[in-house]
């Protein structure tokens, strides 16, 4: 489930991007973004699973360097916004994945 995912991000080469990504988490199926979000958490707390937070992590800090090179307190802000707002649409709660560009906009991207 991770590597779509990590394939994704891997072809972030601007903000409408990671918009994209967000979307997609919350237009796919409830289900299905639950179990991943379960992985994760499981994950955290076997670590011969932790290989696959750390995939996603090192992915995310390649996607919002590229976007941000010049300013790694808003790359840690558009990463805790990804993985946040990707969280939210999992659950099925309404996001609002401009926020994404906004952050980048507001940093000059």
């Amino acid at each position: 489930m991770n590597d779509r995912w990590i394939a994704r991000l891997d072809e972030v080469s601007a903000p409408g991007d990671l918009v994209e990504l967000v979307e997609g988490c919350a237009r796919q199926e409830h289900t299905l973004a639950i179990a991943e979000y379960e992985l994760f958490l499981l994950a955290a707390r076997r670590p011969d699973l932790r290989g696959e937070l750390d995939r996603w992590d090192v992915a995310l800090d390649a996607a919002t360097g590229r976007l941000l090179p010049a300013d790694a307190d808003r790359r840690a802000l558009l990463a805790a916004a990804v993985n946040g707002l990707s969280l939210v649409a999992a659950l099925g709660s309404p996001v609002d994945p401009g926020l994404l560009a906004r952050l980048c906009a507001a940093g000059g991207v």
